[in-house]
């Protein structure tokens, strides 16, 4: 005899269930997914009133939020949560909307108690880049990031640090040439150990690419890029560099002397795309200084 697989108790030969058990659980799971489906429309006008209120100022729209959601912690989370995808998804914010909506974002944070580090899927973070993107289409020099400690590069006077990215790999594009050392003809022997080879030789391979050659901390300057691993040190100055390669997760860039090879780095960032975006707008912000 099986056991109920809702109760626990015994619920008869051939059987894992009481029928009033199932009854119960179904009623139970109608009335948990009418509460979710609710929840999720309510959440959805409440993020209507974050995006539609574009001349009022945080405290009304805080105060909004405050009668539409009754106080309610969950609903609330849910709503900024919806919200800050909204943002990202978009990812569209001109001036205006962009000098609201970095006001209104740590107010409503600080009002519900809620911590931006404590978001789903770095939403905070995404956010941060998000507008950093925004600062570089207006022509302004991001200054998002506080860095604690000590980095390991020799910056110049005055230099500024605008972003750094952990565990960054930097790759080289190199030509790789390889040959069976065979031959088309025969070998005769000329001297002890000495063997003269007569014919042609192999062709040689012949294969190009990426090459991993360190991992370390890069990191995005005013002026330049710059690179530290446990073996690789670089610094590449935004004025030497003649073109960029934009890649999900990182960039290429190549200089503009005869012997210049392409320099990648892979940059595992929250928000696909942004490394790229983020270098080569510092790079056409230097050339206008």
């Amino acid at each position: 005899m099986a056991n109920c697989k809702y109760c626990g108790k015994g619920a008869g030969l051939f059987k894992d269930v009481h029928p009033e058990c199932e009854q119960r659980h179904e009623h139970e799971e109608a009335e948990r997914l009418a509460r979710e489906i609710q929840a999720i429309g309510k959440a959805e006008e409440i993020k209507a009133i974050l995006i539609s209120s574009p001349s009022e100022s945080s405290e009304e729209i805080i105060s909004s939020l405050d009668r539409a959601t009754g106080g309610d912690s969950d609903l609330i989370r849910r709503s900024v949560v919806e919200w800050f995808r909204y943002l990202i998804s978009d990812a569209v914010l001109d001036d205006a909307s962009q000098s609201r909506v970095e006001a209104l974002a740590p107010a409503i944070l600080d009002r519900y108690h809620i911590n931006g580090a404590d978001l789903p899927d770095n939403l905070w973070g995404k956010f941060v880049r998000i507008c950093a993107c925004g600062d570089i289409d207006r022509g302004v020099l991001p200054a998002r990031v506080k860095v604690a400690g000590n980095l390991p590069f020799n910056t110049e006077t005055g230099e500024i640090v605008v972003w750094v990215f952990p565990g960054v790999e930097y790759l080289e594009f190199k030509t790789v040439r390889s040959s069976t050392r065979s031959y088309g003809g025969v070998s005769v022997r000329v001297l002890p150990g000495m063997y003269a080879h007569l014919g042609q030789s192999a062709p040689m391979n012949v294969s190009e690419g990426y090459v991993l050659v360190d991992t370390g901390l890069l990191a995005l300057t005013d002026r330049a890029i710059l690179f530290g691993g446990s073996h690789k040190a670089l610094r590449i100055k935004y004025r030497d560099i003649v073109s960029f390669t934009r890649y999900d997760y990182g960039f290429a860039v190549c200089k503009g002397n005869q012997t210049a090879t392409s320099q990648a780095f892979e940059v595992k960032d929250d928000l696909p795309g942004f490394p790229f975006v983020l270098v080569q707008g510092l790079a056409k912000l230097k050339s206008k200084n």
